[in-house]
């Protein structure tokens, strides 16, 4: 391991992270009607897999009329819940990365 800060663990409220590499929110709009997709998993897996200590999902919503564009993802049907497990579980099954999501709303 090296001596430096940037690729030593921390911990966040009981949370150890392998590192301090994180991955912004970056929109992909990719979902359909919300719901995130092969893409994502690609997207998302492919950063935690190549050493990203925590990954942070893009916005993702928490209702039809707060999206930005119809292909942001949701997190507001089952559907969408699901299909997040997927990708949490690749993260977690192909990575020692942690992965967080940044819920929002756009407002309208």
């Amino acid at each position: 391991m090296s001596d430096n800060p940037m690729f030593t663990p921390f911990t966040l409220r009981g949370m150890t992270v392998k590192n301090r590499l994180a991955m912004s929110p970056m929109c992909q709009y990719s979902a359909e009607d919300g719901t995130v997709n092969d893409w994502h998993m690609v997207h998302l897996g492919s950063r935690a897999m190549g050493g990203t200590g925590l990954v942070i999902t893009e916005m993702t919503n928490i209702s039809p009329e707060g999206r930005i564009s119809p292909g942001c993802a949701g997190m507001y049907k089952t559907d969408h819940m699901d299909a997040w497990k997927r990708v949490v579980d690749f993260v977690h099954t192909y990575s020692d990365a942690k992965i967080a999501v940044q819920l929002a709303h756009a407002g309208r």
